[in-house]
């Protein structure tokens, strides 16, 4: 199912990026196909349970969410070979909530968190933040159980898929139940704090 999600995120962005005239250049793979070499291994400190990240091409910043402990590593990666830690920004959820996807924007220093709801049938909501210190700059609501965050290679779009993927179980009906799966759609500006679904 967060397959098919994805894909149908993909094709989302893809088909509105089209819409709104942004088009992304986009270049054909070798006839040989690609290569992978590995450049480092590293260790971030104080991360303890990497479960996303994501890079600004344009800084060669890389911010790895720390699921775990609620937390945003922010890394220097101009140099791939000796990678320099930034800063460790503290994402001060409520009890029970939990970090789950990051997103930076292409452009602005700013980055996404998408943010389950400690309830598991209440929504969730996505965060703006700021590159440079983490400062909360705005929260927007968004499905049940938002599981994944990206931005459009163009910086313009967001888009959020939302798992519902908890579930309770009716005894007396024995039935299943759980929250709806959704995408949420956002678009983005330079000020974050004009995030509009």
């Amino acid at each position: 199912l967060m397959r098919r999600i994805q894909v149908v995120a993909q094709l989302v962005i893809a088909t509105l990026v089209g819409i709104w005239g942004s088009a992304c250049a986009t270049t054909a793979p070798s006839a040989a196909g690609p290569t992978i070499q590995l450049v480092k291994h590293f260790n971030a400190p104080d991360i303890n349970g990497a479960e996303a990240l994501d890079i600004q091409a344009g800084t060669a910043t890389l911010v790895a969410l720390d699921q775990n402990q609620g937390r945003v590593a922010v890394i220097d990666i101009s140099n791939p070979g000796n990678p320099r830690n930034v800063a460790m920004h503290d994402l001060n959820m409520p009890d029970g909530s939990q970090a789950t996807s990051i997103a930076v924007h292409p452009e602005y220093a700013y980055y996404l968190v998408t943010i389950q709801n400690p309830s598991s049938s209440a929504s969730g909501w996505v965060e703006a933040r700021g590159l440079t210190d983490g400062a909360l700059l705005t929260r927007r609501p968004a499905g049940v159980a938002p599981d994944a965050v990206v931005i459009s290679p163009n910086g313009a779009l967001a888009l959020v898929c939302n798992e519902g993927e908890e579930f309770t179980f009716d005894s007396k009906a024995r039935t299943f139940h759980s929250g709806p799966g959704s995408l949420t759609l956002f678009r983005l500006t330079a000020d974050a704090n004009d995030l509009q679904e």
